[in-house]
């Protein structure tokens, strides 16, 4: 009960469904960590062309693309 109060199966059932999709069309579903990304995309991709969640998701996508350089982090 507790893991459907806190949309833990919905979490699931999407990126389930998300990675079954990625595998049907060929794009590579790489998992990346969403933590502080606002606060970061903010502090380094934020103005007023980009708002929150664009500059979140910006920096969700440089994390992923760099996700495999050695070195990196």
């Amino acid at each position: 009960m507790n893991r459907l109060c806190k949309n833990q199966f919905r979490f699931n059932l999407i990126k389930s469904h998300l990675n079954t999709l990625c595998n049907t069309y060929g794009v590579e579903f790489i998992e990346v960590n969403a933590a502080y990304s606002s606060i970061q995309g903010n502090f380094i991709h934020g103005s007023e062309n980009t708002p929150d969640m664009v500059a979140a998701s910006i920096e969700i996508a440089r994390r992923a693309y760099h996700k495999f350089e050695k070195g990196w982090f």
